[in-house]
């Protein structure tokens, strides 16, 4: 990052602990986890008090575990050492917290946010929807699946994106703290901004295929879970009523 010229702010600096044991210790600080886990507007008070800074977007490298360990000269000492701790711990609370932090793994798509973002096309963008259309790396009837979600929410809500489950996302903090909290909600950012008269485009990302456990939704209940919250969007987006401010006395 420094040699593309881009500012660079140690952990160290951030955490206030330098990284002990050869670096194995570094990233496994309130400092780093709070500003991870924290949930606007319900956890500020916390983070006044623990001067922690929230923190918008996860891009991690995780160590080449796969790669380290099948090699035929590799060593057990080498393979442990290629196990990868901080990078997965923050992956996994920013998974938690994915409604205040969006995550990026594969460091190609990165910059293809940020292209997006400064090109002729992201004036007044508010959103940047990751779309793994054409890079899908599923069976044959999960894509089937996601193209017939895809197409019942575009149709009802008329949000104009092809892909809005990909985790990967780039948008206004501004805009996202105002909006209504809800499960799922992150399958319907592209409404939601809209809702507030944002602007919202999407650019290819890579699809990075399910690689660990299953999936707890079946075509039925995926199904009935999305036509809830479908018409749960369609009621707050009519219901909304832009300037609007309520004050307790």
């Amino acid at each position: 990052m420094r040699r593309a010229g881009i500012p660079v702010t140690e952990v160290a600096a951030i955490t206030g602990f330098p990284e002990i044991m050869d670096g194995r210790v570094k990233t496994l600080h309130p400092q780093i986890h709070g500003g991870l886990l924290a949930r606007g507007g319900i956890d500020d008070a916390a983070l006044a008090a623990h001067g922690i800074k929230p923190i918008d977007v996860v891009a991690v490298n995780l160590y080449p575990f796969e790669a380290t360990a099948t090699r035929t000269d590799c060593t057990d000492a080498e393979a442990i050492e290629n196990i990868d701790v901080g990078g997965p711990a923050m992956l996994r609370a920013a998974a938690k917290n994915h409604e205040h932090v969006a995550v990026i793994v594969d460091p190609a798509d990165i910059p293809r946010l940020i292209e997006a973002r400064d090109g002729p096309e992201g004036r007044g963008v508010q959103l940047i929807m990751g779309n793994r259309k054409a890079s899908r790396k599923d069976t044959a009837f999960r894509k089937l699946q996601s193209s017939v979600a895809n197409g019942v929410r575009s149709s009802l809500l008329g949000d104009g994106t092809p892909d809005t489950g990909c985790g990967i996302k780039l948008f206004s903090r501004e805009v996202f703290m105002d909006l209504p909290r809800f499960d799922h909600m992150h399958r319907f950012l592209p409404a939601l901004f809209l809702r507030h008269g944002a602007r919202v485009i999407s650019v290819p990302v890579s699809h990075r295929p399910r690689t660990r456990g299953t999936s707890k939704y079946g075509m039925l209940n995926r199904a009935w879970v999305g036509i809830i919250d479908i018409f749960g969007v369609r009621w707050l987006r009519n219901r909304y009523k832009p300037g609007l401010l309520v004050r307790e006395e």
